[in-house]
């Protein structure tokens, strides 16, 4: 967690903050990497989701994706060899709000020769309030 708030202070004067952001922190481990995912959230939010394109060609684990979200959520997440993706969906099964702040939400395995986190990106990173309105939000890296 603290090399996560410092990785969180020294990168976000550098991007535009849009209130709510998903950051990926690659550990390198043989031919590749796992990828801790967390959420960083201003304001309150129902669910969210977003998509990690992966090189083409890699082996993806999926098995820890959802695996260090908080009680209160669930989540899920699917790998498209086709599009080289992983799509994330997270969300309250309950009714009402997760509080702002930070949230770990679980790891992925990425395997492909010669891979670095160059190769990785997040788009489609959207919020849901409790009433099902979604915003927009951005990524971040680590490197």
């Amino acid at each position: 967690m603290r090399k996560f708030l410092v990785l969180l202070l020294a990168v976000a004067p550098a991007i535009s903050w849009a209130g709510e952001m998903v950051v990926l922190t690659p550990a390198a481990e043989k031919s590749g990497a796992r990828i801790a995912l967390d959420l960083v959230a201003e304001k309150p939010y129902a669910g969210f989701e977003f998509v990690v394109n992966v090189p083409a060609g890699a082996k993806v684990d999926t098995s820890r994706c959802a695996s260090d979200l908080p009680k209160g959520l669930d989540g899920a997440c699917l790998y498209r060899a086709e599009s080289n993706s992983v799509k994330f969906v997270v969300f309250m099964p309950a009714a009402g709000e997760m509080p702002a702040g930070r949230v770990a939400v679980g790891s992925l395995g990425v395997f492909a020769k010669g891979m670095n986190s160059a190769d990785l990106t997040v788009t489609s990173v959207r919020f849901s309030d409790g009433l099902g309105v979604m915003r927009d939000a951005s990524s971040v890296v680590a490197k």
